[in-house]
């Protein structure tokens, strides 16, 4: 006796890296970053005809040394992100697995000092806030699969 079941089949695959470059301005003036931490808070894609779309959010830490307090802060920022993978054999409908999503460790982070004026007082310059800009790669890697119907013969199962 036949029987038909649905199982997924692997159409294709694809894989992108993405710059995730923003500028924070810390509510406090720092004199050093002593952390960061960097993670994906929010990931979605729509399958189109030939391209997975993704949409994401980034969530970069930063823990920092307060220029006044001397005191360690902790800063956090949502960024945007989104791009599109090649996967020639997608469309619509298809169900997809992430394969990889990865936040490289390496990362460049840029304390940004804020230039002295010669008009302005130490005290004023020491109040103003600091800038970090930062880049950050997010390794994304996914699979599309569409369900099958196949038959199979139950028998081999007894």
């Amino acid at each position: 006796m036949q029987k038909a079941i649905l199982v997924p089949v692997l159409y294709g695959a694809g894989k992108t890296n993405v710059l995730v470059s923003s500028e924070l301005n810390l509510p406090n003036p720092a004199v050093k970053i002593w952390e960061e931490k960097a993670e994906i808070a929010d990931l979605s894609t729509q399958i189109c005809k030939g391209k997975v779309i993704f949409q994401g959010v980034f969530l970069k830490q930063i823990i920092f040394i307060n220029k006044e307090s001397h005191l360690m802060e902790h800063y956090q920022k949502h960024v945007p992100f989104s791009g599109f993978i090649d996967v020639p054999c997608a469309e619509p409908g298809m169900e997809l697995k992430y394969k990889d999503v990865l936040v490289e460790k390496a990362s460049e982070s840029k304390l940004i000092k804020t230039p002295k004026k010669s008009d302005e007082s130490m005290s004023e310059n020491h109040s103003k806030p600091s800038k970090v800009h930062f880049k950050q790669v997010v390794n994304i890697e996914v699979e599309v699969y569409r369900k099958e119907k196949i038959c199979i013969n139950d028998t081999e199962f007894d």
